[in-house]
């Protein structure tokens, strides 16, 4: 920071101490930094740790500590910098909370050795975020707190520690590639291996390590190319094509190196070209199944990235939520809920919509809702959009109610006239025991104008979207698919103790594509099924299936082909026989239940 230059004023100007960092250590570009603190001992690791050639961490505090403009115009500082490697600094924030008054956490006060990074630790709620923001930061290297009560937040970890150097290390110095490279050309890096040490290097172990969209592992040796210089090519790859990649290398002396430090762990990488968005792509477009009752299978859901780039997805099982609506009598007048689903234990608004289809020109004057158990009414409103006027509700509340909705012109008659259509809220409290779909019924009462029915009764079920879909199963459930890739997720279907019916629900990909699944379940199927092939006729017998009134003989031409009704034949009991026809058939028998 500043304060450095201040305190030694007497030994050098400014330019001078410029000139003597040059020559010493080659620093071209040597940046001074307003003091962060108001007091302190002014050091950057008080408020900043570089992590990496390329990226930094900056303390944040909260924004009544006094030295919250300072460190945000530090931020914007080193925001408007490159790195040496060429490009803007990643900058990470780890917050630091108060641990006494102005006091704050001094987790920027690290020390980084090797793949650990030892962070200072103040027994404050912000203490794990700190070691959460670390991780994420640096993939590759152990994080480990250290709790201490004589931490200070401008003399902790760092300020009391120093690594020792290795002077034996093997070190590469690299200019990687980053962000858009042409696409449509060879990828020619180069690096210098230099063994301190004086050790010879292990020409097998000098290695550059790429990917492409995050697929298989490439090696290609680096290759000598005079003094400490060595180079490898990636080839020219597909325009928005992502590449990673890592250089290692080894030496007799026992050391080993990579670039960057962690190598795989958190790579370099580039675009070949312009990086093209990853684009989701989900086949089939529907599942369909239909299997005895017992039975289950298996069937793949293909998800694709189109585009390029990684894809990271998701797949969720949710209930089909049933179609809104009501039960419509002659008259066609009907109350609908425009919410289809709920979950348990949630507090939400439905809105009800009444149309009134009376066609003799009945006003409706009441409506009458019923709410079941596990629902509580904890307010509603009128029913407004009736020419006539509102429709006010009894305000009643509680659990399993009937609401009570009551509206007439000074005339008497009612206010929601033909052809009209109304609305009213009702802020309910569902149930987290609620286990089930939801049915409520309703009456709708016209005002005795037109003639009979003079009221019309209906309900409609609301489903329960927390409810597990036990029938259907995903493996894996999430991943991450690159550019020009497909991932292949297996879809199991199970109908073991569902009753025959059909079953229903989406997968959900990435809350966008939505996939409809429909499991039909028939009647058991009838163990011990065999064919027996008389002179001019087939003849299938099987065991009986306890409580079957039943049986019926599905048959196609193909394994694969849809299996229809066999047309004629003859049923005894357990068995079945029709005349012989075609070069092959296929047969699929089933129980009938009551």
């Amino acid at each position: 920071t500043a304060q450095m230059l201040a305190e030694n004023s007497g030994l050098w100007s400014e330019t001078e101490f410029r000139d003597l960092a040059y020559d010493l250590l080659g620093i071209e570009d040597y940046q001074f930094l307003a003091n962060p603190e108001t007091h302190g001992i002014q050091h950057i690791d008080c408020y900043a740790k570089l992590l990496s050639p390329a990226k930094v961490l900056i303390k944040e505090v909260p924004a009544w500590h006094p030295e919250y403009a300072c460190v945000e115009a530090l931020v914007a500082h080193f925001a408007a910098l490159e790195c040496s490697w060429g490009r803007p600094w990643e900058i990470v924030r780890v917050f630091c909370d108060s641990y006494s008054g102005d006091a704050v956490g001094a987790y920027t006060n690290s020390l980084i050795l090797n793949r650990k990074v030892l962070v200072p630790l103040f027994n404050i709620a912000a203490d794990q975020d700190a070691l959460a923001t670390y991780a994420a930061a640096m993939p590759g290297y152990e994080i480990i707190g250290f709790p201490w009560s004589s931490w200070y937040y401008y003399d902790a970890l760092h300020c009391r520690t120093h690594e020792v150097v290795d002077i034996g290390m093997l070190h590469i110095r690299h200019q990687p590639r980053w962000g858009n490279e042409p696409a449509g050309s060879d990828y020619e890096l180069t690096a210098d291996l230099i063994p301190c040490s004086s050790a010879s290097l292990i020409p097998d172990s000098l290695l550059l390590c790429y990917r492409v969209d995050g697929g298989s592992l490439i090696t290609a040796p680096l290759l000598p190319a005079g003094g400490d210089q060595y180079t490898a090519t990636i080839p020219a790859q597909p325009q928005g094509s992502e590449i990673s990649y890592w250089l290692q290398a080894a030496d007799s002396s026992g050391h080993s190196a990579w670039h960057p430090l962690v190598g795989a762990e958190d790579p370099h990488f580039f675009y070949a070209g312009v990086p093209q968005p990853p684009e989701l792509a989900v086949q089939p477009a529907l599942l369909s199944e239909t299997l005895g009752s017992g039975f289950s299978t298996q069937v793949p859901l293909y998800i694709a990235n189109s585009g390029g780039g990684a894809l990271p997805w998701e797949i969720q099982i949710v209930p089909t939520p049933a179609v809104a609506g009501g039960s419509r009598d002659v008259s066609g007048s009907y109350l609908e809920c425009t919410d289809s689903g709920f979950v348990p234990g949630t507090t939400l608004d439905w809105t009800f919509l009444v149309h009134n289809s009376s066609p003799d020109q009945e006003y409706l004057i009441d409506i009458y809702l019923l709410f079941p158990a596990g629902v509580t009414v904890n307010g509603s409103g009128p029913f407004v959009g009736g020419s006539g006027g509102d429709m006010a509700s009894d305000g009643n509340t509680g659990e399993a109610i009937t609401l009570h909705w009551h509206g007439e012109t000074a005339s008497g008659w009612g206010v929601i006239q033909d052809g009209e259509s109304a609305s009213a809220v009702v802020n309910v409290t569902i149930g987290a025991e609620v286990a089930g779909d939801l049915l409520l019924a309703y009456r709708l009462e016209g005002d005795v104008w037109g003639g009979n029915p003079h009221f019309v009764e209906g309900d409609f079920s609301l489903t329960n979207l927390g409810l597990p879909v036990s029938w259907l199963s995903v493996e894996p459930a999430t991943g991450v698919v690159y550019g020009g890739q497909t991932d292949t997720v297996q879809v199991t279907f199970d109908a073991a103790g569902l009753s025959p019916d059909i079953y229903t629900c989406d997968l959900v990909v990435n809350g966008e594509q939505i996939v409809p699944v429909t499991l039909t379940v028939t009647s058991p199927a009838p163990a011990g099924l065999s064919i027996i092939l008389l002179a001019d006729s087939v003849l299938l017998s099987w065991e009986a299936v306890p409580g079957a009134t039943g049986y019926q003989v599905y048959v196609a031409d193909e394994l694969y082909a849809p299996f229809a009704p066999a047309a004629g034949g003859t049923y005894d009991g357990t068995t079945w026989t029709a005349p012989l026809a075609g070069q092959q058939r296929f047969y699929r028998v089933t129980a009938l239940l009551p």
